[in-house]
C-alpha cells in the first residue's frame, strides 16, 4: 500500500536529533565515568570481536523471545514489560541523578516508571509513553557511545545493521510479522509511535549512538550527520511506500557513517 509522506513521519527522528545534544550535555555536566563495554582491546580484531560478542547476546535474547512467543506468551508479555519498565527507571534515575539530589531523583524515576507500567498494563501506548520511551532510549544510546571506543562503535554499528537485515527477512522480526495479532501487540512496548510511523527502540538507540559520536567530534559534523540520517530515513520511508516492512538501520547508519569517515579524512 502506498503512503503519502508527511512531516509526521519525521517526528521520532526529529525528536532524537533534538534530544541527543541535551542528554550529551547532561552527561558532560555529570562528568561520570561510564563502564567500558568493550571486552576485547581496541586493536587488531578486538573491535570485531566486541561487535560479535554484543551481537551474540542480542541474538540469544531474540531466540529467547521467539521461544517464549511460541510456548509461553504470557511469560513473554511479563518479560517485555519488566525489561521496559526497569530500563525506563534505570536510565531516568541515571540522568536525573546528575541534575537533582538523590532522593528527588528516586521519586521522579519511580514515578516515571510507575506511569509507564500503568500505561503498559492498560495497553495505552499513547504519545506520552512514546515520549518517555524515546527519551530513555536516546539517553541509553548516548551512554553506549561513551562506553565504546571509536573503532568498536563503528564495528557495532555495521554489525547490527547487517543483523537488522537478517532479522527482518529471515529472523525474529520476520517470525513476529508472520503473526500480526498477539505478537505485534506484545512488541508494542518496544515501539516509539508518533502518528502513522514507529521506530523500534533499537533504532533509536543506534541513531542516538551515531549522532552523539558525531557530536563528540564537532558541532558541524553533528549537523552533517543529522542531515545524512534524515536523508537515510527519507529513503527508508520511500521504500516503505512499496513494502510492508524493511530494516531501519542499514541505509541511515551506513550513509551517516560514510559522512563521518569523510569528515575524519578531510579534517
Amino acid at each position: 500500500m502506498k503512503r503519502t509522506l508527511t512531516l509526521t513521519y519525521y517526528f521520532p527522528l526529529a525528536a532524537t536529533v533534538t534530544l541527543v545534544p541535551v542528554f550529551s550535555e547532561i552527561l558532560r555536566i555529570g562528568n561520570l565515568e561510564t563502564p567500558n563495554l568493550g571486552v576485547f582491546p581496541e586493536k587488531g580484531m578486538g573491535p570485531v570481536l566486541n561487535a560479535v560478542l554484543w551481537l551474540s547476546i542480542t541474538a540469544l535474547f531474540g531466540l529467547l523471545m521467539v521461544y517464549l512467543l511460541r510456548r509461553y506468551i504470557n511469560a513473554l508479555k511479563a518479560f517485555i514489560m519488566a525489561i521496559s519498565v526497569y530500563t525506563i527507571f534505570a536510565i531516568s534515575n541515571f540522568y536525573l541523578g546528575i541534575l537533582v539530589f538523590f532522593e528527588l531523583s528516586m521519586i521522579l524515576s519511580v514515578s516515571i516508571a510507575s506511569l509507564s507500567l500503568y500505561l503498559l498494563i492498560k495497553n495505552r501506548y499513547t504519545l506520552l509513553y512514546s515520549i518517555i520511551l524515546l527519551a530513555v532510549m536516546v539517553g541509553l544510546g548516548i551512554i553506549f557511545n561513551s562506553s565504546f571506543e571509536d573503532t568498536t562503535k563503528i564495528a557495532v554499528l555495521i554489525a547490527y545493521s547487517l543483523f537488522d537485515i537478517y532479522s527482518v527477512y529471515k529472523g525474529m522480526i520476520k517470525i513476529i510479522f508472520e503473526d500480526r495479532g498477539a505478537a505485534m501487540t506484545l512488541l508494542s512496548p518496544l515501539l516509539v509511535r508518533f502518528g502513522p510511523t514507529a521506530l523500534g527502540v533499537g533504532d533509536v538507540i543506534f541513531y542516538s549512538l551515531l549522532l552523539s559520536y558525531a557530536l563528540g567530534m564537532s558541532q558541524n559534523l553533528f549537523l552533517s550527520a543529522s542531515i545524512a540520517l534524515i536523508v537515510g530515513h527519507t529513503l527508508n520511508l520511500w521504500i516503505l511506500k512499496h513494502k510492508r516492512i524493511i530494516p531501519a538501520l542499514p541505509i541511515p547508519v551506513m550513509l551517516t557513517l560514510s559522512v563521518i569517515q569523510i569528515f575524519k579524512i578531510l579534517f
